[in-house]
């Protein structure tokens, strides 16, 4: 299954939550969310490197820098077990999501299986059965007007002489809806 490539922002948790966070701590605190979200290469999914100058590279500032700025954002992220640091909000975020799509992902097996219950495949494809006559072979042997032979069509005559005027085209018209012209 494909990685969710969103999670939800409750804006009014990051607002009560990161009020005494300067803005410039509010935007690397996101910022390691979302990098968190997406992963970081050689570390496993939520799992951001515990690692100080990794970090700040990631943020894009300087290992000073980031040093100021870790010790407001720090007590935000928690040593995962195997090594790094997560984000309890939003490992419980992607849970939830996880549950979300893995039940919606059985529930439409199930319907499908249900809709398609009783077809035979044919032609190796799993459901060609489910139109087992074509539409115009079906009105051909209920008793209608057309022709039984679906390979020849109608003829007429005023087509067949250059007539290309309005009668023409009705009398193609009657003639395919088995009306007398």
């Amino acid at each position: 299954m494909n990685k969710p490539p969103s999670y939800p922002h409750y804006s009014q948790d990051w607002l009560s939550g990161t009020a005494h966070l300067s803005l410039e701590c509010q935007g690397a605190y996101l910022r390691l969310l979302d990098q968190e979200w997406v992963g970081v290469k050689g570390y496993p999914d939520g799992v951001l490197p515990d690692d100080p100058a990794v970090l700040a590279r990631l943020l894009g500032v300087t290992p000073r820098k980031f040093a100021a700025i870790w010790k407001d954002i720090s007590c935000h992220f928690h040593p995962a077990e195997g090594g790094g640091l997560f984000n309890d909000r939003l490992e419980r975020e992607r849970m939830i999501q996880e549950g979300y799509r893995v039940a919606k992902s059985v529930s439409g097996r199930a319907g499908a299986a249900k809709k398609w219950e009783g077809h035979t495949p044919t032609h190796g494809r799993r459901h060609a059965a489910a139109i087992r006559l074509p539409m115009a072979k079906r009105v051909a042997n209920d008793g209608s007007s057309f022709s039984s032979s679906p390979s020849t069509p109608p003829r007429n005559p005023s087509l067949q002489s250059g007539g290309e005027g309005r009668q023409g085209g009705l009398t193609a018209i009657s003639c395919v809806l088995g009306a007398t012209a």
